[in-house]
């Protein structure tokens, strides 16, 4: 015969810890509701069912803070600095310091999503809310 063992614990979060939760639950609402609501409309108003992978590649795709334009822009700063870097200031500090920083701009691009852009509240990426793979 099996015995069900329950445990009980409480938690007594700190003021910073509290703020934290909140904004946990906060964002995974709204993300559980995006995605609700995406499915529910591509159901009833298209006559579509939308698979596990079709909302989370809407999901990517909402995550993405940097457009086309922008990502073109970040790549041609990323080939200039690195032709500086490599061409122009070839062997010395700067050259190398040029190169490496050139880094940043092609990865973010690449990535399409910038960091800086999440904490000043900027998105160049217009996302479509009606997103489908299909």
């Amino acid at each position: 015969m099996k015995h069900l063992r329950g445990f009980k614990y409480r938690f007594y979060p700190t003021s910073a810890q509290r703020l934290e939760l909140a904004q946990t639950f906060g964002c995974t609402r709204y993300v559980y509701n995006w995605a609700l609501a995406l499915r529910t409309n591509s159901y009833y108003q298209d006559n579509v069912s939308l698979s596990y992978t079709d909302t989370s590649n809407a999901l990517t795709k909402l995550k993405k803070n940097i457009g086309a334009i922008d990502r073109v822009i970040r790549i041609a700063i990323a080939g200039g600095l690195l032709y500086l870097g490599l061409v122009v200031y070839r062997g010395s500090a700067i050259g190398i310091e040029l190169a490496i920083v050139s880094i940043i701009p092609l990865v973010t691009a690449w990535l399409g999503n910038c960091p800086l852009y999440n904490l000043l509240g900027i998105s160049t990426h217009k996302a479509n809310p009606n997103f489908r793979s299909k």
